[in-house]
């Protein structure tokens, strides 16, 4: 039986082309085909086929061999090509290498800030199904907090079976520790629930988390706590002294990582046998974390939520206010509690009485996006360049076609020269990111690391990135290259010239278009970051010094400001229970005999009768010192600002009686409206509570100082503290200082930003550089022949800026409502802030052309310098 050398089954004729490759493939396909047509007759079909399987499974080893062979070879000439490219054309690689390496190391820089924002508390078990409940108060437009009342933890326990476990919080204060003769002043010092460890897990490095806090009076602490007091000890059993009690360690815990809304050192027992069993529902002063079950939709537990707990505010809303429930909600004064994820705390939350400061997603969104616009800056220029000097490779291309190059090897070609662009660029980036890391997390005040070896997807992810970057730069030239006819361009290597300009000009309108935005954004982010600081108190010449935990002095309050006001560099001297920027509390105040319903909800803040004194208050009416105090210290009179006035609707302040829970306050004065909080919130109605002209026992002690011996003032300042404290560490800060602390992540977004935007400016200009470089290079020839005509070079210039003129025009045009839409939205997060007027868009597009016409101009000029002769001979 003959049988034709196509009936050997497909694969195997596949396999045995690719294995034979460089032989006599017709040879081999006959003598195997034989073998093929012996077995079949002497063995049948399903022999036949045996036989190929076998045969195959030979062929496999070879074939990948072969095949692995023949593409190393080929991807080594096309690197060795690139490589010889680059040599011959360095001024244009280094360009090249120099914008990529920088937008990498922008953009990684950035994205590395953008990755730890979004990391935030997800180092919690299950962090996806904790949740933080918040209040809203009958103000929709002042009370939104992120405390709970007291018995929401326990409810949600007794009355859901969907929560797992809860747990309360609460901020003790700022106490001094002694343990032996160690005396330490701590911030981070928290009374909890015993469930605490429950909700919020942390790794035990000693003790039990289930038991650690269940007795009263004990604490767990951090491994940085345990080794600063403790030392080398065994820190399990020892006692804490804060002053008031002793309490005893039973559990150590792995430091807070940076990336949690909220860092504590010391969580003590306590809070639910001490405090905490109170039974009002509309009292808020707990933090309330809580678990859900695996699969319940949170959203739909929230609205559970508000109908459980209207059983229990009802009949509170009706003693307190003597309405029901329903008829406050209809007249629009709405009191319920809201959910919030714990891990969109950090970006989404911006309540009143926050742990710590948190972030915003609307940085998030604008570093990505601003990451990502650095990076196709750098693209962008590669592919200018690429496509501009298309005319000086055409000639290759049609060499190359015309002995045998296919379109796809010349594809190859020019994608592996830009991935050799992209690694080296990449490499370059790699280094300057360790060697910047230092200073970038200084600045930043973060602590941002790449995790090469500790993230098995770190190294992956950087190979595809680098891979996406050099194929998303080389795609268009590589294709618009081996589009080129051997027949045309071989005939005439500049007839192509022209071709791919319109893509080039789009590109370059869009490096303006970025460049306006970028321009416009750091002039804006730092024209509001100015507008803040320029909210501060009117301070004269001299300075605030503030002294922290002042409380600590306790009926040594008094005595400590009269020695220290003795001194005559010392002005003024305020105790107070905070100061102005810190967390205000809240109440409710009233005119006596109004209406319950008429109740209305004020920050407040108790301060002695120096206070406005230290901190320039504008009183406009009245004054903080009565004509007579009462004799009984309980009983105090008010301070207004213009808008608890306005609330209040009180016509004649000045001698009116204001009632609040405590009693029944006299109004002694009214100031006029000042920021005693950020500028991102509206200033509302502050009631400010006179406790007397002595220091009653406040907490912080603001001093106004004269200009002169800072130093020697402050160190009288901390004598006479050590005096009445008993050698107590003396803490304190210019309140400046203290008032930037309100600011610090805007101040350093804002900076961030700045530098990154000037980094973009500079690959933009050095992309334009490039271009205009070879342009002009390319129209040498008609320089020289201007020049011979009478041309001046300024004329020469001229014409080549009118050229880049109308690209600048319509760049700007794209920008400008862009930047304004943007920056507006930035804005909103500010309850003051400046306007953005057409003058500061129309100054970003001016920049942006003077960078451009600047950038041409250099190289204008350096031609228009050389010898006619030459430039009439050059080709």
């Amino acid at each position: 039986m003959n049988r034709s050398a196509h009936s050997l089954p497909c694969c195997f004729r596949w396999i045995l082309n690719a294995v034979n490759r460089g032989k006599n493939r017709n040879a081999v396909m006959g003598d195997m085909n034989e073998f093929y047509d012996e077995v079949y007759r002497s063995s049948g079909r399903w022999a036949a086929l045996a036989w190929c399987v076998k045969q195959l499974l030979k062929s496999v080893p070879r074939f990948i061999i072969t095949t692995l062979y023949w593409r190393w070879i080929m991807f080594k000439n096309a690197l060795k090509l690139a490589w010889r490219h680059v040599k011959r054309h360095k001024g244009y690689a280094f360009i090249n290498v120099l914008g990529l390496a920088l937008s990498i190391v922008c953009c990684t820089l950035m994205l590395l800030w953008v990755v730890d924002e979004l990391s935030y508390d997800r180092f919690y078990p299950d962090a996806d199904r904790i949740f933080r409940v918040c209040f809203h108060s009958f103000r929709n437009n002042l009370l939104r907090g992120a405390m709970a009342c007291p018995p929401m933890a326990p409810t949600l326990v007794r009355e859901f079976p969907e929560v797992i476990a809860a747990t309360r919080v609460w901020k003790v204060g700022y106490p001094v520790l002694r343990y032996e003769d160690k005396i330490f002043s701590e911030e981070r010092w928290f009374e909890a629930d015993s469930s605490f460890f429950e909700v919020l897990r942390v790794p035990f490095i000693a003790g039990d988390p289930k038991t650690a806090l269940y007795e009263p009076n004990t604490v767990v602490i951090t491994q940085s706590m345990a080794t600063k007091y403790f030392g080398d000890e065994d820190p399990m059993g020892k006692i804490l002294s804060d002053g008031w009690r002793d309490v005893a360690v039973t559990g150590v815990i792995e430091d807070v990582p940076h990336n949690s809304h909220f860092h504590f050192d010391f969580i003590v027992s306590g809070l639910g046998t001490r405090r905490g069993n109170e039974p009002t529902w509309i009292s808020n002063n707990y933090y309330t974390y809580f678990q859900l079950r695996e699969g319940i939709d949170w959203r739909a537990f929230e609205e559970k939520l508000r109908e459980v707990e209207k059983k229990y505010i009802g009949p509170q809303i009706l003693e307190m206010f003597g309405a029901t429930y329903e008829q406050m909600e209809a007249a629009g004064a709405k009191y319920f509690h809201f959910l919030q994820p714990l891990t969109s705390i950090r970006l989404h939350s911006d309540l009143e009485h926050e742990l710590e400061p948190n972030g915003d997603i609307l940085y998030v969104y604008i570093f990505s996006i601003a990451a990502f616009g650095i990076l196709l800056l750098a693209v962008i220029n590669f592919i200018n360049l690429s496509t501009a000097r298309s005319s000086l490779r055409a000639r290759e291309v049609g060499i190359r076609k015309t002995v045998g190059s296919t379109r796809s090897a010349l594809i190859r070609q020019f994608l592996t020269e830009s991935i050799l662009y992209t690694v080296v660029s990449a490499s370059i980036a790699v280094l300057l990111v360790e060697l910047i890391k230092p200073a970038y997390n200084q600045f930043t005040g973060k602590v941002l690391a790449i995790p090469y070896l500790s993230n098995p997807l770190t190294i992956p992810v950087i190979i595809g990135f680098v891979l996406i970057v050099g194929s998303l730069a080389g795609i268009y030239p590589a294709f618009f290259l081996a589009s080129f006819k051997p027949v045309i361009v071989l005939k005439d290597s500049r007839v192509r010239m022209s071709s791919g300009s319109w893509m080039r000009n789009g590109l370059v309108i869009f490096q303006f278009t970025v460049a306006v935005i970028l321009i416009s954004g750091a002039f804006v982010v730092q024209r509001q970051l100015n507008f803040i600081q320029a909210q501060k108190f009117e301070q004269r010449d001299d300075r605030i010094v503030v002294i922290h935990k002042t409380d600590d002095l306790g009926r040594q309050n008094d005595v400590f400001k009269q020695e220290i006001l003795e001194n005559p560099a010392v002005f003024y001297a305020s105790n107070s229970s905070e100061i102005v920027g810190g967390q205000f509390g809240d109440d409710f105040y009233m005119i006596p005999d109004a209406p319950q319903s008429d109740r209305h909800s004020s920050h407040h803040t108790f301060v002695d009768a120096d206070y406005a004194s230290v901190y320039n208050l504008d009183l406009i009416a009245g004054s903080f010192i009565p004509e007579q105090w009462p004799d009984d210290r309980r009983q105090w009179g008010v301070v207004l600002n213009e808008s608890a006035v306005e609330r209040l609707k009180l016509e004649h302040p000045v001698g009116s009686l204001l009632e609040s829970r405590r009693g029944v306050h006299p109004v002694y004065g009214v100031v006029k409206d000042f920021h005693y909080r950020s500028v991102h919130h509206p200033i509302s109605a502050l009631v400010i509570n006179v406790l007397g002209k002595q220091a009653w026992g406040g907490r912080e002690f603001s001093v106004r100082i004269a200009p002169y011996d800072v130093n020697g003032t402050l160190t009288f300042l901390e004598k006479t503290w050590k005096k009445y404290t008993d050698n107590q560490a003396f803490e304190y800060e210019f309140f400046d200082s203290y008032y930037d602390r309100m600011y610090r992540s805007e101040i350093r977004t804002g900076k961030v930003f700045f530098v990154f935007s000037l980094f973009a400016l500079f690959i933009a200009g050095l992309g334009l550089f490039g271009l205009s470089s070879f342009i002009v290079e390319k129209r040498t020839k008609e320089i020289g022949i201007r020049k011979v005509v009478g041309a001046s070079s300024v004329g020469i210039v001229l014409r080549f800026v009118k050229d880049l003129t109308r690209y600048v025009v319509l760049a700007n045009l794209i920008a400008w409502p862009a930047a304004y839409f943007l920056l507006n939205r930035w804005l909103a997060d500010f309850a003051y802030r400046v306007s953005i007027g057409a003058g500061l868009l129309v100054c970003s597009g001016l920049i942006a052309f003077l960078i451009a016409v600047a950038t041409v101009s250099i190289q204008c000029v350096r031609a228009t310098r050389l010898n006619t002769v030459d430039t009439l001979r050059y080709e």
